[in-house]
């Protein structure tokens, strides 16, 4: 996935240095392994939600390469983080992963802290009013396929749910929210982590739309 490697290289090797300066009172002292790495790279904001999925997405990109965590994370301060995605997929599997990224950014979305700078935190809630919403008929579609829902009268439900897909792959489709249903209920056909990794692709492409 072009944009998803395009993030990695630029949250890893570009953005991170910025984000990690320590303070001055902090400069040559030991111990900087302390600083909430995480909590520092993802605030509790609505853009800070984004990057959390685009960022655990990106990685869960990497893992299925096969890609040596220690090549993603040069820096010593940010091994850990690294570490701790490869071991959560390691051991709850992609798809799982892949669900609670999705999930966790609904709920984060809800809770953010707004931004003091009003004109960047009404671009992010628009970004998180869009996703979310492509991200609620994919998950309940994918729910219904789970539980081997008739898919007529699924589609005929969500496919009723008005969206923003303003600068997205499905811009200009007529019915987005239909196609959403009955591509998942496809996918599900193959296996419901092609279903699973659909809604994924679906909602990171939204997280990386155009305005």
């Amino acid at each position: 996935m072009r944009i998803l490697i395009a993030l990695t290289f630029l949250t890893t090797f570009l953005a991170l240095p910025l984000l990690f300066m320590p303070p001055a009172h902090a400069q040559g002292v030991e111990g900087l392994e302390e600083i909430d790495v995480e909590a520092s790279m993802f605030p509790a904001t609505k853009r800070g939600c984004a990057k959390r999925a685009l960022f655990r997405v990106a990685m869960s990109e990497m893992y299925k390469k096969n890609k040596d965590p220690a090549e993603l994370a040069d820096m010593k301060i940010m091994k850990p983080l690294v570490q701790n995605i490869y071991e959560e997929i390691g051991r709850d599997g992609i798809t799982p992963f892949s669900l609670k990224t999705l999930n966790d950014y609904q709920a984060c979305g809800k809770a953010a802290k707004p931004e003091s700078n009003t004109q960047r935190e009404a671009k992010a809630a628009n970004l998180y009013k869009a996703c979310s919403g492509i991200n609620d008929v994919t998950l309940k579609a994918l729910d219904a396929a789970k539980r081997k829902k008739d898919k007529d009268s699924t589609v005929k439900n969500l496919g009723k749910t008005e969206l923003d897909v303003k600068g997205t792959s499905l811009e200009g489709m007529e019915g987005p929210a239909v196609y959403l249903v009955e591509q998942i209920f496809s996918k599900n056909e193959e296996s419901y982590d092609a279903a699973v990794n659909f809604a994924v692709r679906m909602g990171m492409n939204c997280l990386n739309r155009k305005d």
